[in-house]
């Protein structure tokens, strides 16, 4: 079940948030080349709660060449909206929490 949810500002929710605010869309493989230095395992649980707590919506994309599956994610009216209040971070400001 999807709600409304709350993050903390400048925490890593918040950092994912913001570096999905940079592009139109983006999977969890785009921004982990994009942003080597977030930690892996980081970015797919933050994708998911930001889903999750309605700041962010996902397409799944059909199985690419190694069988997986990935969702490519926006940010929602609800995301942007925590964005215009805490305004966005960059990665070296959450990246090491």
């Amino acid at each position: 079940d999807r709600e409304i949810g709350t993050i903390k500002q400048n925490g890593v929710h918040h950092g994912v948030l913001s570096l999905l605010a940079q592009t139109d869309a983006s999977t969890t493989p785009e921004i982990r080349e994009r942003f080597p230095q977030c930690a892996n395992a980081t970015i797919p649980a933050s994708l998911s709660t930001l889903y999750k707590r309605k700041m962010a919506n996902r397409e799944e994309i059909p199985e690419n060449d190694n069988g997986g599956r990935f969702f490519e994610y926006t940010v929602a009216p609800h995301g942007a909206q925590v964005l215009k209040e805490f305004g966005t971070i960059s990665p070296e400001e959450w990246a090491s929490q």
